[in-house]
């Protein structure tokens, strides 16, 4: 069985090349989280409320940030009069694709230490019509 919960938003900067220059720039970001698994005695997978509270938990830490590679922190000096949030993904570039691997590297976590064996799929969406998506197993 195969359920999902969408519509889970974060707002968030980051850069990556366009015409070989990195560029910074946002996104409103949403995520479509699925889960595949055996139904339980009370005929669910998983709660909804607890799918998305799993989901939310590890939104938080991007909302609001740049999204910065742990190689590049060195490089990266933001200042002003405003709070800078940094996110560090273990990827070398800040990529939807990265992005999406980063977040299900954390939900997988979550998931193993709660001891819930599921397929999960993550679809992380940049604006309207542009996504990446990857699975794992619990």
């Amino acid at each position: 069985m195969r359920v999902c919960v969408d519509g889970i938003t974060f707002e968030a900067s980051h850069y990556t090349p366009v015409n070989n220059i990195p560029q910074l720039h946002g996104h409103t970001f949403t995520l479509t989280l699925c889960v595949e698994g055996e139904l339980g005695e009370d005929l669910m997978v998983i709660d909804f409320l607890k799918l998305r509270e799993i989901v939310e938990g590890v939104v938080e830490r991007y909302r609001y940030s740049l999204i910065v590679p742990r190689n590049d922190l060195e490089d990266v000096h933001i200042s002003g009069p405003f709070k800078v949030k940094l996110a560090i993904i273990d990827y070398p570039h800040a990529t939807a694709e990265a992005l999406t691997m980063s977040m299900l590297d954390e939900l997988t976590t979550v998931f193993k230490s709660l001891k819930i064996k599921l397929k999960i799929t993550l679809r992380v969406a940049e604006g309207s019509n542009s996504f990446a998506e990857a699975s794992s197993q619990t």
